[in-house]
């Protein structure tokens, strides 16, 4: 498998299978996961953009499990909004990566920065 310029490895929200990310969440994302990379979901960057905005300055648990998955969580909003496949374990990973949020104070959760936005955002907002 031929890779992007500029993938990243990344460990899983529980720190336990690596994946490989190219782009970015201001421009987005190719996520590839599983034996040898095999899986790949592609994350736009409107997705993140609105992601960014539902969060922004809060705590919530990411909501990484494949089941009983926190109403409240990035997970569960990832599931409504961008894909039915759980991604959350890949998602919050690549927001701390970027800095757009850090792990929050308990195992579980993460904290987004508040006003965090991406580039794609504040270019439809005029700025």
């Amino acid at each position: 498998m031929s890779m992007p310029f500029g993938t990243k490895i990344l460990k899983t929200w529980n720190g336990k299978q690596e994946f490989l990310y190219s782009g970015s969440v201001d421009a987005g994302t190719e996520i590839r996961y599983g034996d040898n990379f095999f899986f790949k979901i592609t994350v736009d960057a409107d997705a993140y953009s609105a992601l960014l905005e539902a969060f922004a300055g809060k705590e919530v648990p990411i909501g990484a499990r494949r089941t009983r998955i926190p109403a409240d969580s990035v997970g569960a909003w990832l599931i409504v909004h961008v894909s039915k496949t759980a991604i959350a374990s890949y998602i919050g990973p690549i927001l701390i990566n970027e800095e757009y949020a850090k792990r929050g104070k308990a195992f579980g959760l993460i904290q987004f920065n508040p006003g965090a936005r991406t580039g794609s955002f504040m270019e439809g907002c005029g700025a």
